[in-house]
């Protein structure tokens, strides 16, 4: 069978999931359509809808399309970070105990990544990720407020 790219000769092909040109999008599969659609609801409506949906979904990678995926290495950082916060929701680590368990850099960068690709501080990010899992208990269990707050580390 012939591929596109030889059937196709003057068309440009791209292995990628997301294809934008111009006003044009195209994706590629099921997962490709997820993450496109992450992608447009972020530029409408911000990070933090992105991190409730995220948290919504069952994943061994937390958040795995939120970062600006054209620097993967810079990138790391915030999303071990949000990792190390999702685990630890009920005993909250500091900042410091947080930047201790991702990587051995400056506090001060990880602080400036994290605004830069998040468009939050590592605190922000944090207090909304507790406030949307408290959310959720309110919304889909019987607990008590008090055992919601205490379950979420307040």
């Amino acid at each position: 069978m012939e591929s596109s790219a030889e059937k196709f000769l003057n068309v440009d092909n791209v292995r990628q999931r997301v294809v934008k040109n111009d006003n044009l999008i195209s994706c590629a599969g099921a997962m490709a359509c997820f993450v496109l659609t992450r992608q447009i609801i972020q530029s409408h409506l911000g990070n933090s809808m992105v991190l409730d949906i995220d948290a919504l979904m069952p994943s061994d990678d937390p958040f795995p399309t939120l970062l600006n995926t054209q620097s993967q290495c810079a990138g790391m950082l915030p999303q071990r970070a949000l990792a190390v916060m999702e685990n630890n929701i009920e005993r909250p680590l500091t900042l410091s105990q947080t930047t201790q368990k991702i990587a051995p850099h400056p506090k001060k960068k990880h602080k400036r990544q994290f605004k830069a690709q998040l468009g939050a501080s590592p605190g922000q990010a944090h207090r909304h990720m507790r406030l949307s899992v408290a959310r959720q208990l309110v919304e889909s269990t019987s607990l008590t407020i008090t055992e919601i707050a205490l379950r979420c580390g307040y």
